[in-house]
């Protein structure tokens, strides 16, 4: 099976939750899955010894974690070079009767992907949680009014989880499925090199 990559970035823990099922799926079909927060990735380092990467990150602010952006960016090369794939987590995409607001959150996913260079395959957006909990007075205020537009909770005394995890889980086994089978279509040349 394949040896995987996945690195994230998170901000309130729901893209690192989401991580954490996207690995244990794909641990479940076999592949070996190393998981890394961005933060964890200081030194910049060769990918080569991974048969695919997957990289995810919280919608903020209009845009993704800058740290998570200059890794990709540096490593763009690299990551064109091997299968790929890309998860954003963003509470916009609930917003299913607001054309516009559909339209910003794919806008923020190709504005990463003309940034960085890197252009995966395979991307997906998934909703993610409001967090009241972990918010200071003013997003508390901010995300209320954010949810409240969107149709979503506004009870800030608890969170609330927006994440089809069933979702998360077919884009891992999407993503496990096609390695394999782009592993099983190499040349047998080829296969004794990787």
């Amino acid at each position: 099976m394949a040896k995987i990559l996945l690195v994230f970035a998170t901000v309130e823990g729901q893209t690192e939750k989401i991580a954490e099922v996207i690995a244990t799926e794909l641990k479940s079909q076999g592949h070996s899955v190393r998981l890394r927060d961005v933060q964890q990735m200081r030194r910049p380092g060769p990918l080569c010894s991974f048969d695919g990467v997957i990289v995810g990150a919280p919608v903020h602010a209009s845009g993704f974690p800058a740290e998570l952006t200059r890794w990709a960016t540096d490593h763009a090369d690299q990551l064109g070079a091997r299968p790929g794939a890309f998860f954003s987590v963003c509470l916009g995409i609930l917003q299913k009767n607001d054309v516009q607001a559909q339209e910003d959150v794919r806008r923020f996913v190709t504005h990463f992907f003309s940034t960085t260079g890197w252009y995966p395959a395979r991307w997906s957006i998934f909703a993610g949680a409001l967090a009241y909990s972990r918010y200071g007075f003013l997003k508390r205020q901010v995300m209320r009014w954010i949810a409240w537009r969107a149709g979503g909770d506004t009870d800030a005394s608890r969170d609330h989880e927006y994440t089809d995890w069933n979702e998360v889980r077919e884009f891992a086994r999407s993503f496990g499925s096609g390695l394999v089978s782009a592993r099983s279509e190499q040349p047998r040349d080829n296969l004794a090199h990787a």
